[in-house]
Order: structure tokens, then sequence, then C-alpha cells
């Protein structure tokens, strides 16, 4: 009976636990990306993305009113029990730029037109972003058209503590979202019984209300839970008994 050395059963560990990395922005180039614009309250929408140092660029060129947008691609997806995350390089407050992670049903939503005094319809997406202004971190959710929770407001220890953003996906209809720090992952908000169909593309989410450029957001990636101990004895078990 060959047995299943030790080595073996560490390398199958970490591979359980290894993230597909999507993106770290090492090639300059966001061409698998299409940006759509949810929420328009400019004239012209003045929001752009760019990747030229390795971390994920958003600008604005015009304009203080809101302008919300998406930067998605379909190529990868969320799926049960997976978690989309991306590293906050040294988040520091300052001009209005909220800048995060998002999940949405379709890669290219249709385009906001702005009436004034109307809202933009924005649809089954949902968001956690960095909020610069306040140096807070904040999340939205949309199923259908119906707000199902957001918040601009929820304070970490510190803000330049955030070390990253997650969405994890629970169920085929319940996401959680939530920061992270070296001290582990904080949940901020649960969200259930959405458009299963939320998760089929996934990228990014800005929100900029001034003239700015921020790079802060790298190594877009998707992993699964960690293994506890007792699975990882049951499949080294497994593996054990089948090796003869």
């Amino acid at each position: 009976m060959k047995k299943l050395s030790l080595i073996t059963a560490v390398c199958l560990a970490g591979a359980v636990s290894q993230a597909q990395l999507i993106d770290d922005f090492s090639d300059a180039s966001i061409a698998e990306y299409t940006k759509s614009v949810v929420l328009e309250q400019d004239a012209v929408n003045a929001i752009s993305f760019a990747s030229p140092a390795g971390t994920l660029q958003v600008s604005k060129s015009a304009g203080t009113s809101a302008e919300q947008v998406l930067l998605l691609r379909n190529d990868f997806s969320l799926s049960v029990g997976q978690t989309l995350r991306v590293d906050a390089l040294a988040p520091v407050a300052g001009a209005y730029t909220d800048f995060g992670i998002a999940v949405s049903a379709l890669v290219d939503p249709v385009d906001a037109v702005w009436t004034s005094g109307t809202a933009d319809v924005r649809q089954n997406y949902i968001n956690v972003y960095l909020k610069h202004s306040t140096g807070a971190v904040g999340y939205v959710g949309f199923n259908g058209t119906v707000n199902a929770g957001a918040s601009s407001g929820v304070f970490p220890p510190s803000f330049g503590s955030v070390t990253g953003l997650y969405i994890s996906r629970l169920a085929l209809d319940s996401f959680d979202v939530g920061y992270t720090t070296i001290s582990g992952d904080t949940l901020l908000k649960s969200f259930t019984g959405m458009n299963t169909a939320i998760g089929d593309a996934i990228g990014f989410y800005a929100d900029v209300r001034a003239v700015t450029s921020y790079s802060d957001l790298d190594n877009l990636r998707i992993a699964v839970p960690e293994p506890t101990a007792a699975a990882l004895l049951e499949t080294f078990a497994k593996l054990y008994g089948s090796a003869h």
C-alpha cells in the first residue's frame, strides 16, 4: 500500500485554498471590461478607468454631480461558495470617490439617461466600496430595480487599516459583503432573496463627484473558503485509503 506523504498532504491543502487570480493589472490593459453608466446627473459622463501602473485607477475629468458606473466582465462569474476579493492599497480620505467591487446580472447594463428631477434605473447588482470622502466603507444592492439595502457610513477602526473588500455568494440568491483588515473579514451586510442572475458578471463600481484620479484597487480574484481541519482530515483519509 502506498502511503500519502505529509508533503503531498500539505501541497493538497494549499491547492484547495488557493484563489483564482482574475487580474493584477500588470499588462496596463482593461480591454476585458465594459463600462456602464448606472446613474448620470452630469451632462456628459466624465469617469474613466485605466491601469497605467499595475493597479486599477478611476478618474473624473469634469463635473461635480453624481455619476455612478460599473466596470464589468463576464468571462468569470461568482458561483455559490465563492468569494470575490480585491486588495485595497493604502486607502486615504480625500475627494469624493467611492471605489470598490461589484457583481451584476449583466456585463453591460443599459446606460442611464438622467432627466432633472427623476431617478436613473439601477438594477440587479451588488457593490461594496471604499468611500474616500469620509473614510467609510459602503455598500448598495439592487434586486431588480428595488433597493435591497444601502449604506455609505460604516466606519472601520481606521480607514488606512482596510486591506481589501469582498463579496461572498452563500446561495443562488444570497450574498455577503464586507471589508478585510489584518484581523480578518468584517461582515457589513447580508443580501437575501436576490435575483439569481446576479454574479454572472463581476468587476468594479465607482461613484465620483469631484475632478480626481485615484489608483487603489489591485489583484481581483475569486477564492473558495479555506477548508476546516475536519474537512482536510476527511480528504486526506479518503486519499490515503485509495492510495494502494
